[in-house]
């Protein structure tokens, strides 16, 4: 068995206790395994900070306008204040890092 497959077919279990143990042993590679990629993914999901909270942020605010009935004129400008206003927010952000 190797780490992200059940093995090469040269070894093979031959009673019922190495069978159990052979499958036990799968399920728990694959679960470690599917928990090694999940962190992975979390922490290059995490890189980028002002990203993660822009988003937040515009998904609080289409909830909100949905909720409140807006306009779709409304909506769209107010989506578009936000996504100029985190570039002003990210441009400042890295200019203070830079100096």
């Amino acid at each position: 068995m190797t780490l992200t497959g059940v093995g090469f077919g040269d070894v093979s279990p031959c009673g019922q206790f190495e069978v159990e143990l052979s499958t036990i042993t799968m399920f728990l590679t694959g679960f470690l395994w599917a928990w090694v990629i999940a962190n992975v993914v979390n922490v290059v999901n995490n890189l980028d900070v002002y990203f993660t909270h822009f988003q937040k942020l515009n998904d609080d605010l289409n909830i909100l306008m949905e909720s409140r009935g807006l306009s779709r004129s409304l909506q769209t400008r107010a989506r578009k204040h936000l996504h100029e206003a985190f570039k002003v927010h990210r441009q400042r952000h890295q200019q203070k890092t830079i100096r």
